[in-house]
């Protein structure tokens, strides 16, 4: 490679890297399971959680999330973390949130946070 062509591509890296699409988890097709086409992740089962989501949530917020869906996994979880933990609320609505969550282990919420990202 001439001297021109490599100081040609070490000063547009820079350019192909700014324009280059971001790599994320969410549209890693290793993380996404084949069957469902839901998104995988390290430590929530987004199938495990769309069991629990129907069972647990669809009442209120709707099949399709209303007002939780697509939230980053970490996000929902602090929130679920939380109505999980405290134990009286003076809002019925929200304490109907921590009577839902109070019987879920942390990896069931880890796999409800993974659907409801998902939806």
């Amino acid at each position: 490679m001439t001297k021109f062509a490599l100081c040609a591509a070490v000063l547009s890296l820079p350019l192909v890297l700014a324009t280059a699409p971001a790599f994320s988890a969410d549209n890693d097709p290793m993380t996404v399971d084949a069957r469902t086409g839901l998104n995988q992740n390290d430590t929530g089962n987004a199938v495990s959680g769309k069991d629990l989501f129907e069972k647990n949530c669809v009442s209120c917020h709707g099949p399709n999330g209303k007002s939780i869906g697509g939230q980053k996994v970490d996000v929902l979880l602090e929130k679920m973390k939380l109505y999980h933990q405290q134990k009286t609320f003076d809002n019925p609505k929200v304490q109907a949130m921590h009577e839902a969550l109070v019987p879920m282990n942390p990896q069931n919420l880890e796999d409800l946070a993974a659907y409801i990202h998902s939806l």
